[in-house]
């Protein structure tokens, strides 16, 4: 899927569309390779490959296929807009089908279809001028926004929106997401998933800012805890309000009172995304405690790795003593 040329896409094309005997595990790989083989070629092999996977979608079985594959059709319409063409979106009704799956789809495909035009809005520039993908664009939006507010259905499908808009970089949900993640008793799951929305989104202001340290601090969900660590490595460095602090430093102080290893591995990450020089006195302390599981200290490691030279090396070299 990587590396292939169109000559390798009958193969999997084969794969998806055998009527019996394919192994699950095989069938999942080739929907994820004909997204990613599908970047590589163009024009009609293009369409092809994504006439495929929709012929495929109402023979496939096991869901997680089906969420590979619809995933992989985002790959295309999204390559698509990369080369301001419309193979894809004017031959084959991949369009469609992403909606009407983000909308109408089962539990189980609703929130990938959601993922899917997040990953497609995010490339559609407002300078880009093909009206198909500004129409739609505009109905993509309506239906994640109109997901995000919708206090109907389960929490989980909920939560791929607030994701989804976050993935497509839509500034308008900004305040639905933010009321979200303000709701002290709200369901700890969906706000976390706001937030990282929010963080996802990637415009720090000083209520967003706010909101998500106060969160944070809640100790009240080492889920939150962690998503909210997360946005604010994704928002940069922002000041947090009434703290007296940014954010660099409250993620210090929270990686000193995280227990668990995910909820340190998150921080350390989160930590690393800022890239601020400051952050590396305390992931070299992780790196060096040999009372850390490896794991944990691999991630500190990691972490400064992706924190890179922001400083003189000497500081980086302490990690290596």
């Amino acid at each position: 899927g990587r590396i292939g040329t169109k000559g390798d896409l009958r193969p999997l094309e084969s794969v998806m569309t055998a009527k019996r005997g394919v192994d699950q595990t095989v069938q999942r790989s080739a929907a994820i390779g004909l997204g990613l083989l599908g970047r590589l070629v163009s024009g009609d092999d293009r369409v092809q490959t994504a006439q495929v996977l929709l012929k495929s979608m109402g023979k496939i079985k096991d869901k997680s296929t089906k969420n590979f594959a619809i995933i992989s059709l985002a790959y295309l319409l999204v390559e698509d807009i990369k080369s301001a063409s419309t193979d894809v979106i004017g031959n084959t009704k991949a369009d469609e089908f992403l909606l009407e799956t983000a909308e109408k789809g089962s539990y189980l495909h609703k929130s990938f279809g959601a993922i899917a035009l997040g990953l497609v809005i995010r490339e559609i520039k407002d300078d880009l001028d093909v009206e198909a993908y500004q129409e739609f664009r505009e109905k993509a939006l309506g239906l994640l926004r109109k997901g995000v507010e919708s206090k109907r259905g389960d929490k989980k499908g909920r939560a791929a929106f607030c994701t989804a808009v976050g993935i497509a970089r839509d500034s308008r949900s900004r305040e639905a997401l933010l009321k979200i993640v303000a709701q002290r008793n709200g369901d700890k799951m969906l706000r976390s998933y706001a937030a990282l929305g929010l963080g996802l989104i990637g415009e720090p202001t000083a209520a967003v800012a706010k909101a998500i340290a106060e969160a944070m601090q809640e100790r009240s969900s080492e889920e939150l805890r962690r998503s909210t660590a997360v946005a604010l490595g994704l928002l940069g460095n922002p000041k947090i309000s009434g703290t007296g602090k940014d954010a660099v430093e409250l993620l210090r102080d929270e990686l000193k009172d995280a227990r668990t290893q995910s909820h340190k591995g998150q921080v350390v990450l989160a930590l690393a995304s800022v890239g601020d020089h400051r952050a590396v006195e305390a992931l070299v302390s992780l790196l060096k405690d040999k009372s850390e599981q490896d794991l944990t200290r691999a991630l500190a490691c990691a972490g400064l790795g992706l924190v890179g030279d922001l400083e003189w090396i000497p500081s980086l070299a302490r990690g290596s003593k």
